[in-house]
């Protein structure tokens, strides 16, 4: 375009902005500079590199004069490191070194930068900088030229032009100076009246919250009319909405006032006042005011030809809203179980409160709850008329989450947050379902970790995304950024075992497992030793390993402890101290003939001699037990572990035996015809390959999914079909299909099931 522009002798545009792409554009291009030469495009490329790495671009913004003005700030993007810390510092360095905001920073020439990429680590790091390279009135500068550029343009043209009429920014009200308990007041009201407009038609709105300093958060009787239609034209919206909250003695009222940012004059104004029912108790009434109020303004709001309003906030109870208000509080900081108690509320006081049981099905996940999610979720899905399309796919994924459906889950999310790339809580979902559940895609610890920075970098104020970022930066050896998150985690006050969880999780990461008093652990908070240790995995060994010693030395999580424990003593190749643990399980309960079978199957130490001759007297004794077919043997589990090592063994006969009565255990009502169904096919699978049918067994276990929730994912060995998943892999690798046995393979990267980490040496 620009070579276009040149040829020709015009400009392309009447204001003399550039043609660009807002995600990748060089910071010279954004300002419409007559200086630009090739290095331009090696910003560009860098933007490219970026998002290659990072999974997302360097600069994402709501509009696309908001990214334009990231791009000319002189803030760097965030560090690539912190969503990948596989990236070495110095690959990292050579693209913040293509992105250099100044174009004299940057690589000279294109051939430099691809030398470099071709051998990083020849990259000689800079010395870090104490400050910004230039002033921040050049910056300040060139913010201005970029939003004036785009306002200027907009003003030539004698309408709103790229303003969106259907977007309204909506600012905490002004509040009484009163007790500090109720500093949230006009945030917690313009929410209430976000959510009013959300609702209304095909409106939208921003939260105005987001937009301002901390300083004029503290304070919104001193930020000006000027800066609120600055910051509302920044972000594309034709108009904002102010507000202030009277508090008399028996009354209370609310002002509202719609702003033209365009024409810079007020189009509405609405007040109601509510009675005050008893002193001290005005935010309830408050509430309620602001609802009147912003009906008032609904005229005025409306475009011509929308639809009728939905009443999702319309005559809301006020006392739902302010329980609604409560759980919103408390879900951010991570309490899902307190939160859920005021999901409830809210909705036992108003059952048509459809955003309410929507958030409460979301708590209830978080809560370990799930049987709580069809309850609140079903009514909004029986009753979809006039719920927003991205929140009917977030119902539909909570709802697939809660019944294991991975797949699901992540498409209905997926297309959540294609409708809304802005919905924070459906990336926090998405981010939840690739941690607790297992779709079939490579990595899902990393897709987690990008999906919940997603949300993260949408909403910092809500700290509950955090506790999973924690995780990940432990696992891959991030101690500095796990501490710095951690700070901020536990200052919102959290749940207490969470709180204990990242304690220890920081703690051992950082200074290893003599860092944590185990003794007061086990005594104080087995639960969260037992929980760290599986999050540690077999990414953090020694600090599993003294997690689930704490936990076993509780007496509370004995069978999981010591399942960690073998687990984590395969792993290292310590198959004696493994044996000694699980013919200790064998002594007290015979379930510990579990952990012979599927180690003898596949996982470590499946060749040891030992290992396979007690597993095979286990079978000994399960035939005699039961008769040749296992006929009246009703576990699944058990059946589905015998009948792997059978086929394993090449025991095709007793492999098929166990096939067919798992499958007429899925006939069956009583019992568990879900496992037994899923398990049915597996053994299917593995008959397949025994009788040498390799390609009908590649076609029954790529139909094959896990379809367990997520507390049966995490704690039951059968669930995760992990000799499966392992069996396609070797499967696709003997045809010569790499990379989709790679892909497979690629599905053991999750710290999800406790019984994962005997399968990683195959």
């Amino acid at each position: 375009a620009r070579s276009v522009e040149v040829g020709g002798g015009t400009r392309l545009t009447e204001s003399g902005m550039a043609v660009v792409t807002p995600a990748y554009v060089s910071p010279e291009q954004a300002t419409a500079s007559d200086d630009i030469d090739g290095r331009t495009d090696i910003y560009s490329l860098g933007c490219v590199l970026y998002q290659m790495l990072a999974g997302t671009p360097p600069y994402m913004g709501s509009t696309p004069q908001a990214v334009l003005a990231r791009h000319v700030s002189p803030d760097m993007a965030p560090g690539i490191r912190t969503v990948r810390t596989t990236i070495s510092e110095p690959l990292e360095g050579v693209v913040r070194k293509a992105m250099a905001k100044v174009p004299a920073d940057r690589f000279a020439t294109a051939a430099e930068l691809r030398d470099l990429l071709g051998q990083p680590d020849t990259y000689e790091l800079p010395a870090k900088s104490t400050g910004s390279k230039r002033p921040i009135w050049m910056a300040a500068a060139a913010v201005v030229l970029v939003v004036g550029g785009f306002l200027g343009w907009n003003a030539t043209r004698g309408d709103t032009g790229s303003l969106r009429t259907n977007q309204i920014v909506v600012y905490p009200l002004v509040t009484p100076e009163l007790a500090a308990a109720d500093a949230t007041a006009g945030e917690d009201i313009a929410i209430i009246v976000g959510h009013t407009v959300d609702g209304t038609g095909a409106l939208r709105w921003v939260d105005g919250w987001t937009l301002l300093t901390d300083e004029q958060r503290g304070r919104m009787r001193g930020v000006s009319a000027e800066t609120e239609q600055r910051l509302a034209r920044a972000q594309g919206s034709a108009r904002y909405l102010t507000g202030s909250v009277f508090v008399y003695a028996d009354s209370v009222q609310v002002l509202l006032a719609l702003h033209d940012v365009a024409g810079d004059s007020i189009l509405a104004r609405s007040a109601e006042s509510v009675p005050l029912e008893t002193e001290g108790t005005w935010r309830e009434e408050a509430i309620r005011a602001g609802l009147l109020a912003v009906n008032g303004l609904l005229p005025a709001l409306i475009p011509v030809g929308s639809p009728d309003v939905v009443d999702e906030w319309r005559d809301r109870n006020p006392a739902a809203i302010a329980d609604f208000l409560a759980a919103e509080q408390l879900f951010r900081r991570a309490r899902s179980t307190e939160a859920l108690v005021f999901y409830r509320k809210s909705i036992a006081t108003d059952p048509q409160f459809s955003l309410a049981a929507v958030r409460g099905s979301q708590a209830a996940i978080w809560a370990h709850e799930l049987e709580a999610v069809a309850e609140l979720v079903q009514p909004i899905l029986d009753r979809p008329e006039g719920v927003p399309p991205e929140y009917l796919h977030f119902a539909n994924g909570l709802a697939a989450f809660a019944n294991g459906a991975a797949d699901e889950a992540v498409r209905q999310l997926r297309e959540a947050v294609t409708l809304d790339p802005e919905f924070g809580e459906a990336w926090m979902q998405l981010g939840e379902t690739y941690t607790h559940l297992l779709p079939n895609e490579p990595n899902p610890d990393s897709l987690a970790n990008q999906a919940f920075a997603r949300a993260f970098a949408l909403d910092p104020s809500g700290t509950n995304v955090l506790f999973h970022l924690i995780q990940q930066a432990v696992r891959t050896g991030d101690t500095a950024g796990a501490s710095e998150m951690a700070e901020a985690f536990l200052r919102a006050d959290p749940d207490p075992q969470l709180a204990r969880e990242v304690d220890i999780m920081v703690s051992c990461g950082a200074g290893g497992p003599d860092a944590v008093d185990w003794a007061t652990v086990s005594r104080e908070a087995p639960a969260a030793a037992l929980h760290t240790a599986k999050a540690f995995g077999w990414a953090v060994v020694p600090c599993s390993e003294a997690a689930n010693r704490a936990a076993l030395a509780s007496g509370d999580f004995r069978w999981f402890s010591e399942v960690g424990l073998v687990t984590m003593h395969l792993l290292q190749g310590r198959d004696d101290r493994a044996r000694h643990i699980i013919d200790s399980i064998m002594v007290a309960d015979s379930a510990g003939s579990s952990l012979y079978l599927v180690a003898a199957a596949f996982g470590a130490g499946a060749l040891q001699t030992e290992v396979r001759v007690r597993a095979q007297e286990i079978l000994a004794r399960e035939r005699a037990r039961h008769g040749e077919r296992y006929q009246r043997l009703a576990l699944p589990y058990l059946l589905w572990e015998i009948g792997v090592l059978e086929a394993r063994l090449g025991n095709v006969a007793a492999a098929r035996d166990v096939r067919n009565t798992l499958t007429g255990l899925a006939g069956q009502d009583d019992g568990d015809p879900r496992l037994a169904g899923m398990l049915a096919t597996a053994m299917a699978a593995h008959v397949a390959v025994a009788e040498s049918d390799t390609a009908g067994a590649i076609d029954l276990l790529q139909s094959l999914v896990p379809t367990g929730n997520k507390n049966q994912l995490a704690w039951n060995e059968e669930e995760s079909l992990g000799p499966e998943r392992l069996l396609l892999a070797e499967l696709l690798l003997s045809q010569g299909r790499f990379e989709e046995a790679r892909a497979v393979a690629a599905r053991f990267d999750t710290s999800l099931p406790l019984i994962y980490p005997l399968y990683l040496p195959a």
